[in-house]
């Protein structure tokens, strides 16, 4: 149940990372591909953990949270470490050697999507 959107899936294809809504805020989730569990890497602190982004060698993701203080993090895949690395940005994507971060200084709310209905 709730919001789901802003997926990166790791560069060997095998996992994949999400946002979605929680009864605390927005957590970032690791799901696996062949697996049935989401795991919850942010761990419901109360925050908005949004838009992340897989590193292209599949070690870190780089997210959006307005925990204390706000920005731009990136943390190691399974959670471990969080670090800011920016005070502005939005939708964070790495370059192609990982070794820098571009960020939109606008932000894309999913709530302004709209579904359309399925046609037969």
């Amino acid at each position: 149940p709730g919001l789901k959107g802003y997926t990166s899936f790791a560069p060997d294809g095998n996992s994949f990372v999400y946002s979605a809504q929680t009864e605390k805020g927005s957590d970032i989730f690791l799901q696996r591909i062949d697996g049935r569990n989401p795991q919850n890497i942010t761990n419901g602190e109360g925050a908005s953990n949004t838009m992340p982004a897989f590193s292209p060698d599949g070690k870190l993701i780089a997210f959006r949270s307005n925990r204390e203080p706000p920005g731009i993090y990136v943390m190691g895949v399974t959670g471990e470490n969080p670090r800011r690395v920016s005070d502005i940005g939005n939708h964070p994507s790495w370059s192609a050697d990982g070794k820098r971060l571009v960020v939109s200084t606008e932000g894309v709310s999913l709530h302004n999507f709209h579904t359309v209905p399925n046609s037969v």
